[in-house]
């Protein structure tokens, strides 16, 4: 989570939409199993 900032200030918006869209499915799961 800590690194999603980096990403977007180097201006790659594609690893960041990546990195969010993962993030998000992992959390969606988690909250599904718990």
């Amino acid at each position: 989570m800590l690194e999603l900032p980096r990403y977007k200030n180097k201006g790659t918006p594609l690893l960041t939409n990546w990195a969010d869209t993962f993030v998000s499915l992992i959390a969606t799961r988690t909250a599904i199993e718990l």
